[in-house]
Protein backbone atom coordinates (compact mmCIF):
# COMPACT_ATOMS: atom_id res chain seq x y z
CA UNK A 1 0.00 0.00 0.00
CA UNK A 2 1.18 3.43 -0.77
CA UNK A 3 -0.52 6.26 1.28
CA UNK A 4 0.42 10.27 0.26
CA UNK A 5 0.81 12.40 3.46
CA UNK A 6 0.01 16.50 3.18
CA UNK A 7 2.25 18.37 5.48
CA UNK A 8 4.25 15.46 5.99
CA UNK A 9 7.39 17.93 7.55
CA UNK A 10 5.25 19.68 9.82
CA UNK A 11 5.00 18.02 13.61
CA UNK A 12 2.28 15.99 12.94
CA UNK A 13 2.51 15.22 9.50
CA UNK A 14 6.06 13.92 10.68
CA UNK A 15 4.43 11.82 13.27
CA UNK A 16 1.87 10.36 11.30
CA UNK A 17 4.54 9.50 8.35
CA UNK A 18 7.02 7.90 10.28
CA UNK A 19 4.30 5.77 12.18
CA UNK A 20 2.97 4.84 8.88
CA UNK A 21 6.20 3.79 7.88
CA UNK A 22 7.24 2.08 10.75
CA UNK A 23 4.17 -0.58 10.19
CA UNK A 24 5.89 -1.24 6.23
CA UNK A 25 3.75 1.13 4.83
CA UNK A 26 5.17 3.05 1.66
CA UNK A 27 4.83 7.10 2.04
CA UNK A 28 5.01 9.33 0.08
CA UNK A 29 5.62 13.41 1.20
CA UNK A 30 4.17 15.90 -0.63
CA UNK A 31 6.93 19.17 0.34
CA UNK A 32 8.23 22.02 -0.93
CA UNK A 33 11.44 21.22 1.01
CA UNK A 34 14.32 19.08 -0.78
CA UNK A 35 14.82 16.05 2.07
CA UNK A 36 16.61 12.58 1.76
CA UNK A 37 14.43 9.80 1.40
CA UNK A 38 14.07 7.64 4.42
CA UNK A 39 12.73 4.02 5.02
CA UNK A 40 9.53 3.28 2.96
CA UNK A 41 8.97 7.51 2.99
CA UNK A 42 9.48 9.31 -0.31
CA UNK A 43 9.67 13.00 -0.21
CA UNK A 44 8.40 14.40 -3.65
CA UNK A 45 9.15 17.89 -5.16
CA UNK A 46 7.46 17.16 -8.42
CA UNK A 47 3.82 16.17 -7.51
CA UNK A 48 2.45 14.26 -10.58
CA UNK A 49 5.37 11.89 -10.15
CA UNK A 50 5.35 9.07 -7.61
CA UNK A 51 1.27 8.78 -7.40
Amino acid sequence: MKVVVLGGTGSVGQLIANKLAAQGVKVLVLTRQAREPGNNIIFDLDKKSGI
